[in-house]
């Protein structure tokens, strides 16, 4: 994993800490006022956590599709190296 590999992810699980602290919150309120709504502070609170989880997971989701991209497209010259190193000729037959 290399550098923005490894930011985005403690990124993104800073975020789902506060997204799940957020609905703990929501709970926690849902039961203790007597109208069972939580406030609107809590509201946004929520919302502003739970877009920048789903923010950050699409993120995630764009490098994982990249890193597989670049590892398919290694995947020949791998091939390629290992037939060269056991000393297989590399010319087509």
């Amino acid at each position: 994993m290399d550098g923005r590999e490894q930011g985005l992810s403690e990124r993104w699980h800073v975020a789902m800490q506060q997204y799940w602290a957020m609905q703990l919150q929501i709970s926690r309120e849902h039961l203790l006022f007597p109208d069972g709504a939580p406030t609107r502070e809590t509201m946004q609170r929520a919302d502003a956590a739970r877009t920048e989880a789903a923010a950050l997971s699409k993120e995630v989701v764009r490098v994982q599709q990249s890193v597989r991209t670049i590892e398919s497209l290694r995947e020949p010259w791998r091939a390629l190296a290992v037939r060269e190193a056991s000393g297989e000729p590399l010319t087509r037959a």
